[in-house]
């Protein structure tokens, strides 16, 4: 069987395609500005601080620095975003709602979307 190539526009614009059908979950970073026309979506983020981020890279078993591997993460992400799609990831203007971990608990979080 041939393999076919596919563009990274052919890509995304299938998948929004698939999005614009309910019932679908679409996580990932950015996934709020690849689906910015569909309307029947919250944009939805959730936050925490580097101190929490640092200690679940740490209990997740990372091998490098959990520190410089937060770090490193963060500058990646913030780069591809910037390059992709010309803004900042980290905008609040560009989310439905944000949830600050330190302000509130997972599970509550979970009840407010649900």
């Amino acid at each position: 069987m041939r393999q076919v190539e596919t563009s990274p526009d052919d890509f995304l614009a299938a998948l929004a395609d698939d999005v614009r059908r309910d019932g679908v979950v679409y996580h990932g970073q950015a996934g709020h500005l690849l689906l910015k026309d569909i309307r029947h979506h919250v944009r939805l983020k959730v936050v925490a601080s580097l101190a929490m981020r640092v200690k679940a890279a740490t209990e997740g078993g990372n091998d490098t620095d959990p520190l410089r591997y937060v770090q490193k993460l963060d500058t990646e992400r913030d780069k591809w975003v910037r390059w992709v799609y010309g803004v900042d990831r980290t905008d609040p203007a560009t989310y439905d709602l944000v949830f600050n971990l330190e302000q509130v608990s997972i599970p509550t979080a979970c009840a407010v979307v649900s």
